[in-house]
């Protein structure tokens, strides 16, 4: 089913809506929370300066700013995985109960990635690698971490989401649309980790690398020539990482 035909539907524009409101408000509390974070998890000296005991509030601020960024940069690009996934209700209210439960399990993996990455940040700072933006310290390992992510893009057996099947004439719960929504997931995390590792290469806490990343995911996740978007972005990575690294003049 062609993707221009599902947008013109009444109810698959009010799901986008819902989607669009959804992600404007992760980035919302992401720009409003990221100062107060900051101040906590930096406790005004800076990361990687003069790095004060964990506390319970460091931690908790830490987390809170890992699970609202990490649906912010990824909700976006599962728009037409939500939208394919309530096609075949269209025309009753179980459409919109289909997104939600979907998105629902979408974001629940995510919520997994985001504790994740949280721990991943909390081992740098304790390892005093990172700077006060909680980017890496050391510009080789900022290169080495873009020349990966590079290579991960080029790869030709890198996994790829796929939007779930339209039409296929069978009737899904809700129990069995929440693991859809899970396994999607967990193939988009697969897809696109090299791109949110390299928020330590372009520091956490700079919103505008932020939302480069999240444009750059968008483009891979809706645009038709997405084998295309991966080459370019696999090049750039490597270009730009290896002028981080000084091997490119």
């Amino acid at each position: 089913m062609s993707s221009t035909i599902m947008l013109r539907d009444a109810q698959m524009q009010t799901i986008l809506l819902g989607i669009a409101l959804a992600s404007a408000a992760c980035w919302w509390l992401l720009v409003s929370i990221m100062p107060i974070a900051g101040d906590v998890i930096c406790a005004g000296g800076g990361i990687g300066s003069t790095i004060p005991a964990w506390s319970v509030d460091r931690a908790i601020s830490l987390l809170v700013m890992w699970v609202v960024m990490t649906p912010a940069m990824m909700l976006p690009g599962a728009t037409l995985a939500i939208v394919q996934a309530s096609w075949d209700h269209r025309g009753d209210a179980r459409t919109y109960a289909r997104a939600g439960v979907f998105t629902a399990g979408y974001l629940l993996f995510l919520l997994v990635g985001g504790i994740g990455a949280a721990l991943a940040q909390w081992s740098l700072e304790s390892a005093n690698l990172l700077t006060r933006g909680a980017a890496l310290l050391i510009p080789v390992s900022s290169g080495f971490l873009l020349v990966a992510a590079g290579f991960y893009q080029l790869l030709p057996f890198k996994p790829a989401p796929k939007l779930p099947c339209v039409g296929a004439g069978r009737c899904i719960g809700p129990r069995v649309s929440l693991m859809d929504g899970v396994r999607h997931g967990r193939a988009c995390s697969g897809c696109c980790v090299g791109m949110i590792c390299l928020q330590f290469a372009g520091g956490v806490m700079n919103v505008g690398w932020m939302a480069f990343l999240t444009a750059w995911m968008l483009a891979a996740a809706i645009l038709p020539w997405k084998k295309h978007v991966s080459v370019m972005a696999g090049v750039a990575l490597l270009v730009a990482g290896g002028v981080t690294m000084g091997i490119v003049p």
